[in-house]
């Protein structure tokens, strides 16, 4: 059940609810022996979206919000909230969401594994696509940060070069790092390579003529 419409030739509005009950497994979820667990819930979503053809802004946002109940505390119902923006600009684009509370089973089995009666998370990451030589090298730039209440901060960095050598044959290099705040341990990652397109394959077909 829900209703869309247009607000204007380029903003576009959605409201919709639904129900849901999800079931699962402790060993199939966490390797632990238990019995089943299981969350139901109620929500109402509320998605908008920006996109003009004359305008380099593009925009999503989509909010989602409601009650829910867990098979850990019967007849108790909390309220669970989540919003996601996503947003386009030039060579610009940003994706950033945020969460409170529980929307699926595994998040509800960890947070309380780890002795956490709530679940909260967040994630942010702006990026810069920038293109040079007239669209032949390529480049990305992107900072990311999430985290959540149970395994604590992480931080990435991600930079991607590409040249187009011939209409066949590219170059590439690229740089990953992710950072975790709760310990020590930190991955790094460089990959370089050069990457060949195949000719596409033909079919060939016989004639036979008969004389």
């Amino acid at each position: 059940m829900g209703f869309y419409g247009k607000l204007s030739k380029s903003v576009s509005l959605s409201l919709s609810g639904k129900g849901y009950r999800e079931q699962n497994n402790y060993a199939d979820l966490i390797g632990l022996t238990g019995s089943s667990a299981s969350l139901t819930g109620t929500s109402l979503a509320l998605s908008s979206s920006i996109d003009n053809s004359f305008s380099p802004l593009r925009l999503s946002l989509n909010l989602e919000g409601g009650l829910y109940e867990t098979s850990f505390y019967k007849s108790q119902y909390d309220f669970h909230s989540k919003g996601n923006i996503t947003l386009y600009y030039k060579w610009i684009s940003l994706s950033a969401n945020i969460q409170q509370g529980y929307f699926s089973v595994i998040d509800m089995v960890n947070a309380e594994r780890n002795q956490k009666q709530n679940y909260q998370s967040y994630y942010i990451r702006p990026t810069i696509n920038k293109n040079f030589l007239k669209n032949r090298l390529n480049s990305s730039i992107s900072i990311g940060i999430n985290g959540n209440n149970i395994y604590g901060n992480a931080s990435m960095f991600m930079a991607n070069l590409s040249y187009q050598l011939t209409k066949t044959t590219k170059t590439f290099g690229s740089f990953n790092r992710t950072q975790f705040s709760n310990n020590s341990y930190q991955l790094n990652d460089i990959s370089v390579g050069i990457s060949q397109e195949l000719p596409a394959q033909r079919i060939l077909s016989s004639i036979k003529t008969k004389i």
